[in-house]
């Protein structure tokens, strides 16, 4: 379910702004905000089962494309995706995407919203 921060902070599921029951629900962020979700059922949250979520506008870096291999590097030299995503140190769901934000929220969450 998603909830205010306040309610995030005491994990408190009594006023909701929207619930999620299907264990497959699509959620869109459709503006830059933070974003708080949490598990309603009793005891969830406390054992950790809430994510908070920064959505942000994309930035101009590069950190997410995959680099150009240069005809000196080898294989092994060049960095994957994966890779970049690694040694960042935050995740921007802005700029993964709405499916890869789903299935970090799913997995966070326990597949109950």
């Amino acid at each position: 379910m998603q909830v205010t921060n306040e309610d995030y902070e005491s994990c408190n599921p009594a006023s909701p702004i929207a619930v999620y029951a299907s264990g497959s629900d699509t959620i869109t962020l459709e503006r830059p905000d933070n974003f708080y979700f949490l598990c309603g059922a009793p005891g969830h949250c406390q054992a950790g089962q809430r994510v908070e979520i920064l959505a942000t506008l994309p930035t101009p870096d590069d950190s997410f494309k995959s680099p150009s291999p240069t005809p000196s590097s080898s294989p092994a030299d060049v960095k994957s995706p994966s890779s970049a995503l690694s040694s960042g140190p935050a995740l921007h769901f802005s700029k993964l995407g709405l499916g890869v934000t789903m299935f970090v929220l799913s997995t966070l969450l326990g597949f109950v919203f």
